[in-house]
């Protein structure tokens, strides 16, 4: 399943968490290894939209980051 839609659809995943390390930017998926790897593997970028969502229910300030590059990782941070 996830072979053919790689070519043909879209892959549709949660950002859990925002994180800076050594001056780079990580959002965190809710994915792993298994979702991330197949694009690394053939050596090409992964096209990625982001789509808004206004809903926020945790009571802590949420995170955010602009105009600057960041690296989708999945939840054991594997890029």
């Amino acid at each position: 399943g996830r072979s053919l839609t790689a070519y043909c659809g879209w892959y549709v995943t949660r950002v859990l968490d925002l994180k800076s390390s050594r001056g780079q930017a990580f959002a965190v998926l809710s994915g792993g290894t298994h979702h991330l790897r197949t694009p690394v593997a053939k050596q090409h970028d992964q096209p990625f939209e982001v789509i808004p969502d206004d809903t926020w229910l945790p009571s802590w300030r949420r995170s955010e980051v602009r105009q600057e590059p960041v690296t989708l990782v999945g939840q054991l941070c594997t890029p």
